[in-house]
């Protein structure tokens, strides 16, 4: 498969694939079926159905509402799930370094609570985190090679769906450095 490494987070790589594609099908087909609904034609009414069709009408809005709220709290999730990934993959690479590793994190507590904004933060700190690694890869003689995303067009409406493939994309392949990099210091010992 690719864009997978074999070996000890093979198994967690395949179930993060999995859990991503499962989340986006389900966003995706709710806000499909939303729009769908808003859009059917308006039919001539009798009067005495004018009532119901306005009742309809503020049910379907509710409904277009509950699944823009359920696509926000899945992107949400999403997101902590990208934040804990990354903390992690710091905590392994201290650790790597000799560091001392603290389980304190301080970081959320300046975070945005915006989708966007926090993918802005998540990208900013996995490049400055893909120089540490690089750097660490060489003192293990490993091979780091970053994954570089194609560039996003902004007017695109997928865009967001695009930048949280692109960083679970660069986790994985930080990951996978990480584990190459353990397996090299184990081999020493």
């Amino acid at each position: 498969m690719k864009g997978f490494t074999p070996g000890v987070g093979f198994a967690r790589q395949v179930a993060q694939a999995t859990v991503s594609a499962i989340i986006d099908a389900g966003v995706n087909f709710g806000i499909d079926q939303a729009l769908k609904a808003a859009r059917q034609p308006q039919l001539m009414l009798h009067p005495l159905q004018r009532q119901t069709q306005a009742q309809n009408e503020s049910a379907l809005q509710n409904t277009a509402d509950s699944v823009d709220r359920l696509a926000d709290q899945t992107r949400l999730a999403r997101v902590q799930t990208l934040w804990r990934e990354l903390k992690q993959a710091s905590k392994d690479l201290t650790a790597l370094a000799g560091g001392e590793v603290q389980d304190i994190d301080h970081a959320s507590e300046g975070r945005a609570t915006d989708i966007i904004s926090n993918l802005d933060q998540i990208e900013a700190e996995l490049d400055v985190f893909e120089d540490r690694v690089q750097e660490q890869a060489r003192v293990f003689n490993v091979l780091f090679d970053r994954h570089i995303p194609a560039p996003l067009d902004p007017a695109d409406s997928y865009t967001a769906r695009e930048r949280f493939n692109a960083i679970e994309k660069r986790l994985a392949v930080v990951s996978a450095a990480l584990r190459k990099m353990k397996a090299q210091r184990d081999k020493a010992a």
